[in-house]
């Protein structure tokens, strides 16, 4: 918004203070006003350009301002300066550097020399508009596509060293699990090979012991067996000769006896 008929003594920095100050019934807070510039007016009035919310336009609408000694009214800012020359906004022909434009076709020549039908009529300001937002959108387009091209290169990248990255952990995670199991393994086969020696000369030595024991039952055995066949043989040899003898003497008594007889007789 303008505020017109600005006392001297306020400028842009001390403006909203002033207002603030002044003018307490609008209920005003810090931030609500904010200065802009201010420029002079043909009769060399000072106007003050000031930036406001919704609310707050709505307030200086409906009163005017207390300024130092002076009652100072309130409007919108319309201040739209073009050039006749190049019809762009923001500046004077006196400073334009442009082209000769018709403001009617947007064509290079003055408004006089037109000749164009009201259906091609045309603002430079738009179509300039248009052309810039064209290549806002193309220069966008480029700048997401080369930004997407490069994330994606360096994505990959990244991606790829997390990859070789995981695969080297794995491979070197392998490599000493592989070792420790191999380790663990060789110490499992050593000591099941020591278990197996350990208990194959305990069975050996218990095997040779049981063999050896049942060997001399056996033979003790045997040879009480084959003493007592000899004592039995020896006892009925002894019997025998008993009998051959007892049966002998018998006998030959008998026959002396016999003799004897036969001699008497």
């Amino acid at each position: 918004m303008v505020i017109y008929n600005v006392p001297q003594d306020i400028n842009v920095e001390n403006l909203e203070e002033s207002i603030l100050t002044q003018n307490p019934e609008l209920g005003l807070i810090q931030g609500d006003i904010v200065s802009k510039f201010s420029y002079r007016s043909k009769r060399g009035l000072i106007n003050m350009v000031t930036e406001v919310c919704s609310g707050t336009r709505k307030k200086l609408l409906r009163t005017k301002l207390k300024l130092g000694w002076l009652i100072c009214s309130t409007d919108d800012c319309l201040l739209a300066r073009r050039s006749f020359k190049c019809s762009r906004f923001n500046h004077r022909h006196e400073d334009c550097r442009g082209d000769e434009t018709c403001p009617l076709c947007a064509g290079g020549h003055k408004l006089k020399e037109c000749t164009a039908p009201a259906t091609h009529y045309k603002c430079i300001n738009c179509v300039c508009k248009y052309v810039c937002v064209c290549m806002y959108v193309c220069m966008s387009m480029y700048v997401c596509m080369y930004l997407y091209v490069c994330v994606s290169v360096y994505v990959g990248m990244y991606v790829c060293m997390c990859v070789y990255v995981c695969m080297y952990v794995l491979i070197c995670m392998c490599e000493c699990l592989c070792r420790y199991v191999c380790m663990y393994v060789c110490l499992c086969m050593y000591v099941c090979m020591y278990l197996y020696v350990c208990v194959s000369v305990y069975v050996c030595i218990y095997a040779c012991m049981y063999v050896c024991t049942y060997v001399c039952t056996y033979v003790y055995m045997y040879v009480c067996t084959l003493s007592m066949y000899v004592c039995a043989c020896m006892h009925v040899c002894i019997v025998v000769c008993m009998y051959v003898c007892v049966y002998g003497c018998m006998y030959a008594y008998v026959c002396m006896f016999a003799v004897t007889d036969s001699a008497t007789g």
